[in-house]
């Protein structure tokens, strides 16, 4: 649970960085803060260092993803949720992508709109099929 937890708020400070703020420095005003481990607030860090660092390889591979979709015309949630899990499944070696997958599609449910899991599960599913799937062939660092 605590993981599901820390995912979500790795997405609110992904979005509200993309609406202008620095993400980082509200992860200790995120009402969750309190209850996250130690793992869970460096996870959320990895997280949004992470899709900073490597925005513009984890945007073109959503767009080559999203097929006729580009990442401007987006909704803002959505694609706050598809950098979260594109990151996770091309630079996290330890999570699983399917399980990524499976969790950023519970997110876009309560997060998102009446379409977004299923969005979100085909573009994050796209992203799968082509790094080779859970035999991950992942960018370089």
């Amino acid at each position: 649970m605590a993981r599901k937890l820390a995912r979500e708020s790795a997405m609110k400070l992904v979005y509200e960085r993309m609406m202008g703020g620095d993400g980082i420095g509200t992860l200790q005003s995120l009402k969750e803060y309190p209850i996250l481990s130690e793992n869970d607030k460096q996870y959320i860090d990895r997280v949004m260092s992470g899709v900073k660092d490597h925005a513009l390889n984890i945007d073109k591979i959503i767009e080559q993803s999203a097929i006729d979709w580009k990442v401007n015309r987006m909704p803002k949630v959505d694609l706050a949720i598809l950098r979260l899990g594109a990151y996770e499944i091309l630079y996290m070696e330890d999570i699983p992508p399917s399980v990524t997958a499976n969790e950023c599609v519970e997110i876009a449910k309560k997060y998102g709109e009446e379409k977004s899991p299923r969005f979100i599960n085909g573009v994050l599913g796209n992203i799968i099929a082509s790094i080779g799937g859970d035999r991950v062939k992942r960018p370089e660092k």
